[in-house]
């Protein structure tokens, strides 16, 4: 450290011993502060790459469940790594953003399947559909979509059908003087209720045939 002034030591009369000593003091200290430096950067350059990292794994999980190509954000590094880390904030809230509504979309489809299966079948059957679906990918919303307009024309049919026998029985009841409410109740209890069951129908359809 020669360039600490040598006429402070000469005025204050320490001898040379005693400044080597302070002069050593000194660079020790200013040593550690130096290190502690060094080691604060590499700490914080390390959580910055770790950063970096569960980034780009976020990102391969979204762009996977989303069904997009997985891209490698190693190729896309540039500049430092503080500038790195606060833009892709926003790319990862886009994504976080398009998965929660491709979630919405499906958790909705599926909650419709589930509706129209019921009234078919009879039973409820939501907890069938209300897992957490893991693929989310735009052919797997299209399969549901698929699902429930088949379900709808499904649907559509077996109103239809309910329509013309009720009309039939109806008819029959009138012809032979018969009490349509009380025989249409006794094929299915609930008919009071908008039905499309399996078992309505095929009980409409055997007291259609008794009228035969």
């Amino acid at each position: 450290m020669s360039f600490f002034p040598q006429h402070i030591f000469d005025e204050d009369g320490e001898s040379d011993s005693e400044r080597d000593k302070m002069l050593l003091q000194l660079e020790q200290e200013c040593l550690e502060v130096y290190r502690r430096k060094v080691d604060s950067a590499s700490q914080n350059r390390a959580r910055l790459h770790q950063t970096l990292a569960c980034a780009e794994g976020e990102f391969a999980a979204l762009f996977s469940a989303l069904g997009k190509p997985t891209l490698s954000m190693r190729e896309k590094r540039s500049g430092r790594l503080r500038d790195q880390v606060a833009s892709i904030g926003p790319l990862l809230e886009e994504l976080r953003k398009r998965k929660e509504e491709r979630m919405r979309q499906i958790s909705d489809v599926k909650s419709q399947i589930a509706i129209i299966c019921g009234e078919i079948s009879g039973s409820d059957l939501r907890d069938l559909y209300s897992n957490e679906e893991q693929d989310l990918t735009i052919m797997r919303l299209e399969e549901y979509h698929a699902q429930l307009a088949t379900l709808l024309n499904e649907k559509s049919e077996r109103v239809l059908k309910v329509l013309e026998f009720v009309n039939l029985i109806h008819h029959h009841c009138s012809v032979m003087g018969m009490d349509f409410y009380h025989l249409v109740s006794e094929v299915h209890p609930e008919v009071h209720v908008w039905t499309i069951r399996r078992d309505f129908l095929k009980a409409s359809a055997m007291t259609h045939l008794t009228f035969l």
